[in-house]
């Protein structure tokens, strides 16, 4: 249960990164919402 939490997090970083890449924000933030993103996705992975 606790995994499928950890994808929706993860979706959500990933959702963000993309659109901040879209409106060209600093590439920090982007790198930063790509890797905590990356990071919820494999804790959840490591959950199930």
């Amino acid at each position: 249960m606790r995994a499928v939490l950890f994808f929706a997090v993860a979706g959500l970083f990933l959702g963000g990164a993309i659109s901040f890449q879209k409106q060209r924000a600093h590439v920090g933030v982007v790198v930063l919402l790509y890797v905590l993103g990356a990071l919820a996705l494999l804790y959840g992975v490591s959950l199930l």
